[in-house]
């Protein structure tokens, strides 16, 4: 590599972190082998008295787009394992930070989180006031009140044991409501534990009537389900919404919560990773941010040893 000019390798990088994707794994061993030449010919002329302006300038916009592709990159690799594989056959640097991807990635994920919390504490405050304006000035829909008080009353009284009369509090509120799908999935739901299965699936096949995607009917049930803490019904229903629709960001989403209500850490933390990747492609950045909220309070699996070989 001596014969080339470090500009000649920095724009070599460039290229290289231009056609990351599917299948790039050698392209990206090539990247990070570069940066080790690249930081080892600045140093050597650098110790030499050479001034290299220019290209300490690129080489540090190649580390900046490197660390903003990083996650992207550590997939190629096959992840932390494929990565330390690497790192075990090369003579990694102690200051070469391109080779532990997975502390970027990780330090990446903890300032997002960081910054999401800040925002929805200033926008739970935010909404609080406005709540209160809204209900002190404005007309709130009566439909709306309707499912919110019979929902939340409904919860209640189910935790106490009491379906017949959660199921009565529902059914007053669809008499406000009686086209609204979220009341009657959770009439759905309270006849089905009621074993009233025919009722169920009468206020079943009216809801799915009302909602227009297939996929949404299954995650409202799934939501439905969780409100009452009856978490593995709520696990099929959401993957059964899933299966309908593998690229809805909120679906994965509601099966996180599921899966995170349920205690299966590992499939919720994977369903917040797809719910993050797919909110990513999509441009729900909403989506996103409360998929890392939650993945962040989830526990965390052991450190991994990141001491190099």
């Amino acid at each position: 590599m001596h014969s080339e000019s470090i500009s000649s390798l920095l724009d070599k990088m460039d290229g290289l972190l231009g056609r990351i994707g599917p299948g790039s794994g050698k392209q990206v061993l090539d990247l990070l082998l570069l940066m080790d030449e690249v930081n080892a010919r600045i140093e050597e002329q650098e110790g030499r008295g050479a001034a290299l302006l220019a290209e300490k300038t690129q080489f540090a916009r190649v580390q900046v787009n490197l660390k903003e592709n990083a996650a992207l990159i550590l997939r190629e690799f096959g992840g932390f394992a494929g990565l330390q594989a690497e790192r075990a056959r090369h003579n990694v640097a102690g200051n070469a930070w391109w080779w532990r991807l997975e502390q970027v990635v990780a330090d990446t994920r903890r300032s997002l989180v960081l910054r999401v919390l800040r925002i929805f504490g200033v926008v739970a405050l935010v909404t609080s006031v406005l709540a209160g304006i809204y209900l002190l000035f404005l007309q709130p829909d009566p439909v709306d009140i309707a499912r919110m008080e019979a929902r939340e009353k409904a919860q209640a009284v189910v935790r106490e044991g009491n379906l017949g009369e959660a199921l009565l509090i529902i059914d007053e509120g669809l008499k406000l409501a009686e086209d609204d799908p979220q009341l009657l999935i959770l009439r759905g739901v309270l006849l089905e534990k009621l074993g009233k299965m025919d009722e169920a699936e009468r206020a079943f096949g009216k809801a799915q009537l009302l909602v227009e995607e297939p996929a949404n009917y299954h995650f409202a049930r799934a939501e439905a389900y969780l409100g009452f803490d009856w978490v593995d019904e709520a696990v099929d229903a959401a993957e059964q919404g899933v299966a309908d629709n593998p690229e809805s960001a909120n679906g994965f989403l509601v099966l996180g919560q599921c899966l995170q209500t349920q205690g299966d850490v590992e499939r919720a933390r994977q369903a917040f990773q797809e719910a993050i990747r797919l909110a990513d492609l999509s441009g729900e950045a909403e989506i996103a941010a409360q998929a890392s909220v939650l993945m962040a309070y989830l526990p965390q699996e052991s450190e991994p040893d990141l001491q190099v070989p």
